[in-house]
């Protein structure tokens, strides 16, 4: 929807623009860009949803264009938050994916990601805390990027000194990769 708004108030501002000052075309550029983001928020719904084997292809894809060297493997359980159209009944725009990747009793929250075009603005943080309910028994673990590590700590992470072997071995290899990662761990927080 908003790309046909978009192409509707260029071509009435091309219309418009031997006839009115270029004050008057700067509003009127304003005035389509708030209709349209208006009409966007008001027509789209964002949700969770945990993928099926039938919908793993878009979700590659998604990875494979914004995070290539990401691998799905099919033990992971992968959720989305998709923007979609109430009037339609497809799977929507994936706007962010996690992966939660089991090690016997215990998970690993891996390939957090959010499509360029939302980044910084809450989709990260809306993204965690749909998944609280399913996380909430602290048995999940995180190989954060240093720079990341307030933004898991505001979702209940903290950074652990110790872990679990099998994590602790799966750390010791990713810490190999030359990127600075922090081991965190989520605390309990299931009543």
């Amino acid at each position: 929807m908003q790309r046909r708004h978009g192409c509707l108030g260029v071509a009435l501002l091309q219309t418009l623009a031997p006839y009115v000052s270029s004050c008057a075309l700067f509003t009127c550029r304003i005035h389509i860009q708030q209709f349209s983001l208006h009409h966007r928020r008001k027509a789209s719904k964002v949700e969770l949803t945990w993928v099926d084997a039938s919908q793993r292809n878009e979700v590659k894809k998604f990875y494979r264009q914004y995070m290539s060297y990401a691998r799905l493997l099919q033990k992971e359980s992968v959720c989305v938050l998709t923007q979609t159209d109430p009037n339609l009944e497809n799977f929507g725009e994936i706007i962010a994916s996690t992966r939660i990747r089991p090690i016997g009793q215990l998970g690993i929250l891996t390939g957090m990601l959010v499509h360029p075009d939302f980044r910084g603005q809450g989709v990260g943080h809306q993204l965690m805390r749909e998944l609280e309910s399913t996380l909430c028994d602290g048995n999940i673990y995180i190989f954060a990027l240093a720079c990341l590590e307030g933004f898991y700590a505001q979702h209940g992470f903290s950074a652990v000194s110790s872990a679990p072997n099998d994590i602790a071995q799966l750390f010791l290899k990713y810490q190999r990769d030359d990127k600075e990662l922090v081991l965190m761990g989520l605390t309990p927080s299931c009543k």
